[in-house]
């Protein structure tokens, strides 16, 4: 019995599945060093048209690092990340150039704490509003998110 078909068959099989290999790739397809940005919680407190305000929100990464540039909202004149700082018994909000987001990490945006500046408010924010705001980051496409006005 001649087994030069089984063996070319085997062959055929082996150099196809090498192929397919290396087309798709051996690894899980996800390039760990992408940023995978997602944005959760978006709210903020009710505020007369003219003053400032702030969003607060979640921002978490399931890929590698990246960093938040800047925030935009047809509600306010301009949206500017800011950190509270407490020492020595004063309280200060001091500007941030950028976020850093970790990779696989998040950022938490929260009263007292990291927040989003919303100066010279175009209307006023009422409970149950909501508004869009435009996140732009480094590596990340941007992306819009719905606030909700809320206590």
């Amino acid at each position: 019995m001649d087994q030069r078909p089984t063996v070319r068959a085997a062959r055929i099989s082996l150099l196809t599945l090498l192929a397919m290999l290396l087309v798709t790739g051996c690894g899980s397809g996800r390039d760990q060093n992408v940023p995978e940005i997602s944005v959760r919680d978006a709210w903020a407190r009710p505020v007369s048209a003219g003053g400032h305000g702030a969003v607060y929100l979640v921002i978490e990464n399931a890929g590698g690092a990246d960093s938040l540039l800047s925030a935009s909202s047809e509600v306010a004149q301009v949206v500017e990340p800011h950190e509270t700082l407490h020492g020595e018994g004063v309280v200060q909000m001091s500007p941030l150039d950028t976020v850093p987001i970790p990779a696989q990490g998040r950022v938490i945006f929260e009263p007292a704490g990291k927040h989003l500046m919303l100066v010279d408010l175009k209307e006023n924010l009422e409970p149950g509003d909501t508004f869009p705001l435009l996140l732009e980051f480094d590596r990340h496409a941007p992306i819009t998110v719905s606030v909700i006005v809320r206590q």
